[in-house]
């Protein structure tokens, strides 16, 4: 065994699974290495100290042929294994046996003047007899995972998470693939650290997993941890004659926590995408970090049996150590999880629920051996996102017409049904649906129906006794007794009493108390317009127009419900009154009503809206188009 002599030097090197540089063996005048520094090597030498004799630092090499000269102080630096880097401050030999007492030592001991570069990703984790490799192995398999070595990627079948106290977690099948890029960049100086640069860039995780959770009573259970796959490989890398021996760990874990008030079972699956970086630099005495999360969720179809309080999480955890010598350095913990919410209120059993998305990075780096003068990076979070990807009830459909025609004090022909959905679009059984009549009078068969299988629930309208307007309403309630869509819908009625007679002649007329705007200063002035409804062919004819000089034709109306509407464009001769312009100006009008039926005056209100485009000849009024607005009553 040889003792290395301290040189500078800076060695370049990189980890790929046939680097030639594997094995090389170190030389006497080894530069950038402390003159202190023995290596032992596997192949003529075996670590026989226990389990317990190691964790009190004690350390038993026999060796094959002469043991080496070790002393008192000396760095022992061996690639047995996931390799050891020990200070002996006791020795003693007897025969081929070397005994020391040891404390940790570090690699700033060991290095000088040396920048030590390499990556390396997770291929070959679960790997035996692969040239490069030391000790490389698959420690843990869960029932119904399987390993794709080759890009890394795994496949679940029928995996139970959990199962206990009455809970039975189970992914019945997915995928998912990860395998981070490491890059290492380790600058010693004067026996001291520089600067260590330790992370990943653009990695990217993606999984597609369905979920069942199936609970027979009330339970709760928190942060259950499943190990689906432990696994790690150890690889050497030779610096001046000094091997540094780096193993990287995978726990690819799943971690579930529930909590539920009653039986309650759930089926859904998700997809995850995402790609992050996650870097540390020590340099000057103090950490940077630097790093980004790029992300998309897609939920798949929910089924919840139940209506019940839940609060459930699933969390997928690809947690990374890089250990040098078998002392932890650099941790990656990503996790990428799933949330469950869900409410229902006693004893109205309205009830919501949701799930989101939810992403965190969290990275640290101990110190291990990587050097004895710098402090190590707490573990953190660098990145979290979290984004609502599901919930239920989304909205409210009417499925039966929004207008009906009846008799009064009758029920209508066929029932109002309505459908419940989620914010997929997807159908939801087992919501309240409230029916309630508004106006006219009525009653519904039932004011309160849960969704069937198919999320339709539907009543039966009875008209109610009342001239005027008819109407009743569908909606449904959060748990909270909020309102879980912006608006109800809401169905009209029309009788014998409440149907608008357009018959006659109408006169369209702007009040002068009620003095309307226009966005170029303009009064919009007053406006007499009468005319009549044509109501075989839906259009409106105008008999006489007053206000301007205009020639008003027959245009189409729309009658929806109660709710008017019609446009019409116009020629107009005018003199605006802040224009120095000939007598007779000219320009298109469009004319627009927008009102609503009011059945107490028989009369439309509502506002007129006009739009003036100024002909381009007369371009001395400084402007060309302008928009006005009046309140209008439209009465006969």
């Amino acid at each position: 065994m040889r003792r290395l002599l301290l040189l500078s030097i800076m060695i370049l090197f990189s980890c790929s699974d046939d680097d030639s540089g594997e094995g090389i063996r170190p030389d006497d005048g080894s530069p950038g290495i402390s003159e202190d520094v023995v290596v032992i090597l596997d192949e003529n030498s075996d670590l026989i100290s226990t389990e317990e004799e190691i964790a009190e630092g004690v350390y038993k090499l026999q060796f094959s042929t002469s043991p080496p000269e070790i002393k008192d102080g000396d760095i022992i630096v061996g690639d047995e294994g996931m390799g050891f880097l020990r200070r002996a401050t006791t020795v003693s030999t007897e025969g081929n046996v070397v005994t020391m007492q040891t404390d940790r030592a570090f690699m700033d001991e060991v290095f000088q003047n040396q920048q030590i570069s390499f990556e390396s990703d997770l291929v070959g984790v679960g790997r035996s007899n692969q040239q490069g490799y030391s000790g490389i192995w698959s420690t843990h398999i869960a029932e119904g995972v399987r390993v794709n070595d080759n890009n890394f990627s795994f496949d679940f079948d029928n995996v139970t998470v959990f199962q206990g106290d009455g809970v039975v977690v189970r992914i019945p099948s997915g995928n998912l693939s990860f395998n981070p890029n490491f890059q290492f960049d380790l600058d010693y100086g004067f026996f001291t650290v520089d600067k260590l640069e330790i992370g990943t860039e653009n990695t990217t995780f993606s999984s597609n997993v369905d979920y069942q959770v199936t609970v027979a009573s009330s339970a709760s259970t928190s942060e259950d941890l499943l190990s689906l796959y432990q696994g790690n490989k150890t690889f050497v890398r030779w610096i001046g004659g000094v091997p540094v021996v780096v193993t990287i760990f995978l726990d690819l874990k799943v971690v579930t926590s529930i909590g539920v008030d009653s039986e309650f079972n759930f089926n859904t699956g998700m997809t995850i995408d995402a790609s992050f970086t996650a870097k540390a630099t020590y340099e000057n005495g103090s950490w940077q970090t630097s790093s980004n999360l790029d992300s998309s969720f897609t939920q798949r179809p929910v089924e919840i049996d139940g209506a019940v309080s839940v609060t459930e999480s699933i969390t997928l955890v690809p947690e990374v150590i890089v250990a040098f010598y078998g002392i932890n350095g650099p941790l990656l913990q990503p996790n990428f999880s799933g949330d469950l919410t869900a409410n229902v209120a006693t004893p109205s059993l309205d009830w919501d629920a949701d799930i989101s998305g939810h992403i965190a990075i969290d990275y640290g780096i101990s110190k291990g051996v990587l050097g004895k003068t710098f402090s190590e990076l707490p573990l953190g979070t660098l990145e979290v996102t979290s984004q609502p990807i599901w919930n239920v009830p989304d909205a409210i459909e009417l499925v039966s017409p929004a207008t009906v025609n009846g008799t009064q004090g009758e029920p209508i022909e066929d029932p109002v049904r309505v459908k419940i959905v989620d914010n997929l679009g997807l159908s939801f059984s087992d919501v309240p649906v409230n029916f309630q009549v508004t106006t006219g009078g009525g009653t519904v068969s039932e004011e309160r129906v849960f969704t069937d299988e198919d999320g339709f629930a539907e009543t039966t309208w009875t008209l109610g006794n009342e001239t005027g307007e008819q109407t009743m309403q569908a909606y449904v309630l959060l748990a909270d007794g909020s309102a879980a869509t912006t608006e109800p819908v809401v169905v009209r009625a029309t009788t014998d009493s409440n149907k608008i007679d357009l018959s006659g002649t109408w006169n369209a007329l702007t009040d002068p108390a009620l003095p309307g705007s226009c966005d170029n200063g303009e009064d919009p002035g007053l406006w007499n317009l009468n005319f009549i409804f044509n109501e075989g062919n839906g259009t409106i004819t105008f008999t006489a127009s007053s206000g301007h000089n205009t020639a008003f034709e027959t245009t189409d109306y729309t009658l929806n419900d109660n709710q008017l509407y019609f446009s019409i464009n116009v020629f107009v001769a005018i003199l605006p009154n802040n224009c120095n312009g000939p007598i007779s100006m000219e320009y298109d009008l469009t004319f627009t009503f927008e009102g609503e039926y009011d059945y107490d005056s028989g009369n439309f209100i509502g506002d007129i809206y006009i739009n003036h485009n100024l002909i381009p000849e007369y371009p001395q009024c400084g402007f060309v188009d302008w928009n006005c607005q009046r309140p209008m009553i439209i009465n006969n």
